[in-house]
This record gives structure tokens, C-alpha cells and sequence, in this order.
């Protein structure tokens, strides 16, 4: 098999083995496109999320917490805890492992999250580190997301730069090569992507003034994102290449190692999709969060245009970033 997400017919088998309605308390179980289950627990909801950190060597202490918070962002929620799984293989120190508990506190820390357990393991099942992290959030029942509200015509808004995350990596895990195409001066704007990686306050501003459907941007870039969209509403879209915002170092970075920006690794932006987009996007910049209108949602279910033209984007296409590892 290759590397990253398993293709969507593989993954759909997969979820059909773990699918149940034994317990009608369960609002949202698994489900390709939905980032979150929810449990009902009276006038709140418990919001339940995990992801691992395998595709980054730098800072994935920060980065584990984040992507996980944003999860929970994405139906609205407020992030509450963390628990953490860290297997390391025999040659990490425990400094190594020190750095990562600290880089979490840290900036879990920063979102008023508390990491409330988990297991640490040194395993020979491993060859590099892997970190998982179970994320827990809470929303008042009555706050949450109309996602199936969604209609022909709503607008698709996407929250700061694409590729952060992915831009990140770059610079880091491949620091000698990407020395030869940007400055110093762009590699450090680059070095403070991890900064801006959080979607937390996007989704918080966002679900108050009108957004219907919430998807965070990570692994397969904004058209894997757009794909596992429309699968789960069974509406198509329509998105303009020249409206995604890029940055231009992110550009010269995908131009270098030959990689397609629109399928890079994109945590930190929020994908919005909302009746009124312009409500949003004044909202958002009211907090100083950069936002783009990028294209529409349309009611040919599944059907997707990209630049004009009727396009076969498929799902289970690879994160660009896998090339390189």
C-alpha cells in the first residue's frame, strides 16, 4: 500500500465493519468527510476527534496539538483536553521525548486545553516517532452546525494561506534544498507558519455568524478537503484556481519540488462553506484571520469543477508531500 490516507472505497468497507446504532445517544459516528463524533449528553454534545503526526519531524509536539483542536473546531466545539499515544523507537532519547511533553503543555496551554493522560512507549515496531492524539470538545446542543442546510450557490470560503502546514515541513524537514529557492529572509516567514496553524478562532467566528459545514485543510490539501466535502453533503463545487490563496514562498517552495499546491498538506486553513461568505469574511477580518472566497458549492451531487472545467478530482489521490518521504 502507499503512503497516507487510504483510498475512499478501502475506507468505506472499512467504516461499514465498525458501523452501529446499538447506542442512540451517539449523534455522529464514523463517517468519510466528517472529522468529529459527537455524543449526546443532554443539552450539550461531547465532540470526539484523533490524528496522528507522521509526516513531520520539527515541532510535532505543536503540531499534534493543533490539528487536534482544530478538529473539534470544525463542528463549532470548544476544545477541552487532549490524551496523548507517543511511541518513540529505541534510539530516542528521553530528552526527545521531554521536548515533545513540554511543546504540548505548551501550547495546549495557549487554547485553555488540559492534557489529561495518555501512554508513552519505546517500541522496535516503529522506525521514527509517532504521535496520536485524542482530542475532547463540548458545544450547546442547540449551537450545532447545520451542515445538510448546505444548498446550491452557498459560498466556499477558505481561512488564511493554503499550505502552511505543508510550507512548514518543507523548510524543515528538507532545510538544504529548500535553501536553494528561498531567501533567509523567506525561509524564516516560512519558520513562522507554525504560529498561524491553529483554525480554532477561525471555527469559533465562523460558526456565530452563519457557517453551515466546517472542514479543516490537512492531509490532501483544499481538493482532498473540497472531495470529502461533497461526499458527505452529495452536493459537487465549483472553485476558481486563481482565488486560492497561496503565498508566493509557498509558491516557489511547490515549484522546486515539483509539487501541486492544491494537494499539499493545509493545516491552518479552515474550510468555511456558508450562505452569505461576505458575512463571514467580515467577521473573520474584523479578528485580523485573513479569508478568501474561493468558489461555490453546486447541486450536482459530487460533480466537481475546478478553473471552468469539469474535473475527475478523486479522493483517495496522496497528500504531494509523500513524494518526498
Amino acid at each position: 500500500m502507499q503512503k497516507g490516507k487510504i483510498n475512499k472505497e478501502d475506507l468505506g468497507k472499512i467504516i461499514e465493519y465498525i458501523k452501529s446504532d446499538v447506542r442512540k445517544d451517539i449523534i455522529q459516528g464514523a463517517e468519510i468527510g466528517v472529522d468529529c463524533a459527537m455524543i449526546d449528553f443532554g443539552d450539550e454534545v461531547c465532540v470526539l476527534s484523533c490524528d496522528p503526526i507522521t509526516a513531520a519531524c520539527e515541532n510535532i509536539g505543536k503540531l499534534a496539538v493543533h490539528i487536534n483542536c482544530n478538529d473539534i473546531a470544525t463542528e463549532g466545539a470548544e476544545p477541552v483536553a487532549l490524551m496523548a499515544i507517543l511511541l518513540v523507537p529505541l534510539y530516542v532519547k528521553i530528552e526527545t521525548i521531554e521536548l515533545i511533553m513540554k511543546e504540548m503543555k505548551e501550547e495546549a496551554e495557549k487554547l485553555n486545553v488540559q492534557i489529561i493522560g495518555g501512554h508513552t512507549e519505546v517500541t522496535s515496531s516503529v522506525n521514527s516517532i509517532v504521535l496520536s492524539v485524542f482530542s475532547i470538545g463540548k458545544i450547546k446542543k442547540d449551537n450545532l452546525l447545520k451542515k445538510y442546510d448546505v444548498r446550491d450557490g452557498f459560498d466556499i470560503i477558505v481561512t488564511k494561506k493554503l499550505c502552511i502546514e505543508g510550507s512548514y515541513i518543507l523548510v524543515n524537514d528538507f532545510k538544504e534544498k529548500s535553501e536553494k529557492v528561498l531567501s533567509k529572509m523567506e525561509l524564516d516567514d516560512v519558520n513562522e507558519y507554525i504560529n498561524f496553524i491553529s483554525v480554532v478562532k477561525d471555527g469559533m467566528i465562523a460558526k456565530k455568524n452563519g457557517a453551515c459545514y466546517m472542514h479543516d485543510i490537512t492531509e490532501g490539501g483544499v481538493l482532498g478537503a473540497l472531495c470529502e466535502m461533497a461526499f458527505v453533503l452529495n452536493l459537487g463545487f465549483e472553485v476558481w484556481e486563481d482565488k486560492m490563496p497561496i503565498s508566493n514562498e509557498t509558491k516557489k517552495l511547490c515549484e522546486f519540488f515539483k509539487l501541486d499546491p492544491l494537494r499539499l498538506i493545509s493545516s491552518g486553513s479552515m474550510l468555511i462553506v456558508a450562505k452569505d461568505g461576505d458575512n463571514i469574511k467580515r467577521a473573520l477580518n474584523e479578528k485580523n484571520i485573513e479569508s478568501t472566497i474561493v468558489g461555490k458549492v453546486r447541486k450536482e451531487g459530487q460533480c466537481m469543477w475546478l478553473n471552468g472545467l469539469k474535473n475527475t478530482v478523486l479522493y483517495n489521490e496522496k497528500d504531494e508531500i509523500y513524494k518526498l518521504f
